[in-house]
């Protein structure tokens, strides 16, 4: 690895090494679109009894039979196109 790779590399870990700094911390959050969870009224709570329910299967084959159809579609389009 090059010396400047090495610096390159350096200068990134202490932009993530004190997390408590949030003057550098907070633009990369505000990047990544995670801050507009920040002020949710919620708290972001969680239905676990909906999430628990046995899944329903006719539901996931239907829905794995809709995407292996699209799948299929956009191949055979492709494959006309290529000819």
């Amino acid at each position: 690895m090059a010396i400047n790779d090495l610096a390159l590399a350096s200068n990134h870990l202490e932009d993530w090494a004190n997390p408590l700094d949030t003057d550098k911390v907070r633009p990369k959050f505000e990047e990544l679109g995670i801050l507009e969870y920040e002020t949710m009224s919620d708290d972001g709570d969680i239905d676990w009894m909906k999430l628990e329910r046995p899944l329903d299967t006719g539901e996931a084959q239907s829905h794995e039979q809709s995407m292996l159809a699209a799948f299929h579609d956009a191949l055979h389009s492709d494959q006309v196109a290529a000819t």
